[in-house]
Order: structure tokens, then C-alpha cells, then sequence
């Protein structure tokens, strides 16, 4: 086929999207026939995505995007997993010392995470904190889609807030993952003793 065809084709083409191959695939009443159709589909878009020409026009898109998820700006060439971070926010009434160690809960997700401290334990100690592990709620790709963070629980008003709550200032947040824990106050929030830790 021509180019000129080929484009016309593509342009009218109704090609399904992951969500639709997705929803296709927990059917009940999908076929044998149509998980061949499905297989054969993914190895051409494979095919197509490992094109040398396709992979140097994604890495020459440098078009300015804003992520609704953690509010940084980035480009669809340095979209790689792990550009979007979003740390926890641990909630300053619900945390408890215990053999030299911190646990704190994360308002953000209800994770209890462990910290320990450069200079021992108290109230001054939460300022040297690290973190035992990640220290992070999300780590993955960037996204312009509302409706991805939907699908992954939604935002929740602590580290996951709308662009329309006049917030886009989240990369604040981005400063305190491993280096330094950010800790805050949720007024409409009871504190909770977090979970029994003594086996830790």
C-alpha cells in the first residue's frame, strides 16, 4: 500500500486502546478467537513501538507537560519510570518509638513506615530522620490523565491533589523522600495507635 493510503487507513482506523484490550480480556464471552486477534495485535504494536523511527520521534517529542499527579513539569523524552515521585506524608499524631526505631502511619495511604535517627530519639530526632526503605507512595511514570489516578484510588488531599485546587506547588514535596520525612497535622483526622510493632 501507498503512504498516502496507509495514512488514510490509520486515520479512520478505530485502534483500541490498553483500557480497551484490557476490559476485551475480562470478558466472560471472549472468544478463543478473539484472544488471537488480541495476541496478534500487541505483536504488531510491539513490532511498531521497536521501530528506530518510532523510537527517535518519541525521543525528539519535547513538548512542555504538566503531570496531574505530582504537579512536575516534564517532556514525553525523559518520561522514563521513576521521573514521577510522590512521597509519603506521615501524619504527626500517629507515630511511636520503639528499640531505637520510629513508626510512623502515612496520612497518604495508612502505610506504617520505619525511620531511624542521627542524633537518638524524641521530638528533635524527627528533623534527622531516614528512612528504611523507599520512602515513597508512588514511583512510576508521569500522566496527563485525570482519569488514570482515578482508576489508582484517586486523589486523596494530602499528596494527591487536583491541579484545580490550586496546588501545583507539589514539587515541594518532592524535597522531603529520603532526606528529610515530611510530617504533618490532618485536623478531621482521630490519631490512631499504630499497629503492634513489638516483633520489629
Amino acid at each position: 500500500p501507498t503512504l498516502s493510503k496507509l495514512y488514510k487507513a490509520a486515520v479512520a482506523s478505530p485502534i483500541p486502546t490498553r483500557d480497551d484490550i484490557l476490559s476485551l480480556l475480562l470478558q466472560p464471552s471472549t472468544t478463543p478467537a478473539d484472544l488471537h486477534a488480541i495476541t496478534a495485535l500487541l505483536h504488531a504494536a510491539a513490532a511498531v513501538s521497536r521501530l528506530p523511527t518510532f523510537r527517535a520521534l518519541q525521543l525528539s517529542d519535547t513538548t512542555p507537560r504538566h503531570c496531574v499527579r505530582c504537579h512536575a513539569s516534564y517532556t514525553d523524552a525523559r518520561n522514563t519510570y521513576g521521573a514521577c515521585v510522590v512521597p509519603h506524608v506521615f501524619n504527626n499524631h500517629q507515630y511511636i518509638w520503639l528499640q531505637g526505631s520510629l513508626y510512623a502511619t502515612a496520612g497518604c495511604c495508612r502505610r506504617i513506615e520505619r525511620f531511624v535517627s542521627l542524633i537518638g530519639q524524641g521530638e528533635d530526632a524527627r528533623a534527622r530522620l531516614v528512612q528504611v526503605g523507599d520512602g515513597t507512595c508512588y514511583r512510576g511514570y508521569h500522566t496527563e490523565d485525570v482519569e488514570e489516578i482515578e482508576e489508582e484510588g484517586g486523589y486523596n488531599g494530602i499528596n494527591l491533589r487536583r491541579c484545580d485546587e490550586d496546588v501545583c506547588t507539589q514539587d515541594e514535596l518532592l524535597k522531603h523522600t529520603l532526606e528529610r520525612p515530611l510530617f504533618a497535622d490532618f485536623g478531621d483526622i482521630e490519631p490512631l495507635t499504630p499497629l503492634p510493632l513489638q516483633s520489629a
